[in-house]
């Protein structure tokens, strides 16, 4: 169900799949220990979108600095005015 919910596309009308997978994963949700109660007790603000883990948070940073350096290497065949160091440093910073 969750690769299902991942891979589904929908354009031009709302839709509420981020919070499917949201609920999808959650833990008393999968343990099975939910009631009518379930989303007023889970989301008692109601759905502020996934939270990020710091495994998600820190793929995303690494596939960031990944398509970063792709895009350096791809301007670099481009333009012939772009020069391209052999050594790529980057500095990441996470607030």
């Amino acid at each position: 169900m969750k690769e299902a919910l991942d891979s589904y596309i929908i354009r031009g009308v709302n839709h509420n799949v981020n919070f499917l997978r949201d609920v999808l994963s959650n833990r008393r949700y999968c343990d099975g220990n939910i009631s009518t109660k379930f989303i007023p007790e889970e989301y008692k603000e109601g759905f502020k979108g996934h939270v990020l883990t710091e495994t998600e948070k820190n793929n995303l940073i690494f596939l960031s600095a990944a398509l970063h350096h792709c895009r350096a290497i791809r301007d670099a065949t481009v333009s012939k005015d772009f020069v391209l160091e052999s050594d790529f440093e980057y500095t990441v910073k996470v607030e």
